[in-house]
């Protein structure tokens, strides 16, 4: 059965930030959130807010800001422990929602929305592209229009403040600094060694410096070697167009599936639209 969830949240309800966030001698303002998770006509209450932090999944020198609405107060080591989270939404005693946002300089983006609550079997992950969202220094907004995910209509629309201290960016200046590229490949050493700077960089979201690695040449085929996913997979699902053709160019493997049946063109429709039409021109199916 179809379950039905509106979230509305607006700014109301305070509790104490990290300590452990805090700079030295620098006032930081409370986290702030309040407001509804709807589920099949019974509304829960989510008058809590707390953030937490995860290591980048792409880059683990980066940390990812996650934002936990609920409606239980949560300490920072409880909001930090997603088994323990789910498992607690698992038995009707907690709701939560998470909003992780990638670390990565230059991005800053919604990287998912994370929901725990009673019915679920694992937590219902939304992938970022369904939602309109602000976010800067600690202040957000996100919004979710009518979605099916896993059997259950899900909606949203939610506000927050949560506080994000000073920090030195000279550590994250230097690695998001300017790098020398490679000679051109000569050798199948070249092509894999540019092919891995190429993934790296589509990872982070930097496309001109993908664009710039292209011509030097790559294997259009090349895999990271973490999660085994192809390249022409991560530049839609970093929605990165100008490389979807390049690499439709140089005739990438379009039929490969991430996951059984989801097509690369199923991708490019929920995360990236604007690179269909290169992969449909491909022969993408």
């Amino acid at each position: 059965m179809f379950l039905l969830v509106a979230l509305v949240v607006s700014l109301a309800a305070s509790q104490q930030p990290d300590s452990a966030q805090q700079q030295p001698g620098t006032a930081q303002p409370p986290s702030k959130g309040s407001g509804s998770l709807t589920i099949d006509g019974a509304t829960t209450t989510l008058s809590h807010v707390v953030k937490t932090t995860r290591k980048n999944p792409f880059n683990d020198f980066f940390t990812d800001v996650v934002v936990l609405l609920s409606d239980q107060p949560l300490s920072d080591k409880e909001a930090a422990d997603d088994a323990a989270l789910f498992a607690r939404a698992s038995r009707g005693d907690l709701v939560t929602v998470a909003l992780r946002f990638d670390g990565r300089p230059r991005r800053g983006q919604l990287f998912n929305v994370a929901l725990n609550h009673k019915g679920l079997t694992e937590t219902a992950l939304l992938p970022d592209v369904w939602f309109k969202y602000t976010f800067k220094t600690g202040a957000g907004t996100v919004t979710l229009e009518r979605r099916e995910f896993s059997g259950r209509i899900y909606s949203a629309d939610a506000e927050f403040v949560v506080p994000m201290p000073v920090e030195t960016t000279a550590a994250a200046a230097a690695a998001a600094g300017t790098r020398e590229l490679p000679a051109p490949s000569k050798t199948d050493a070249d092509r894999k060694r540019a092919s891995d700077l190429l993934i790296e960089a589509v990872q982070e979201g930097d496309e001109l410096r993908a664009l710039s690695i292209i011509p030097l040449g790559i294997d259009p085929n090349a895999r990271d070697s973490r999660m085994n996913i192809t390249l022409i997979n991560w530049a839609v699902l970093m929605c990165q167009p100008p490389v979807v053709a390049a690499l439709v160019e140089l005739k990438a493997d379009l039929s490969h599936e991430r996951l059984p049946g989801m097509t690369l063109l199923a991708e490019a429709r929920a995360a990236c639209p604007d690179a269909v039409g290169f992969l449909r021109a491909g022969g993408a199916q």
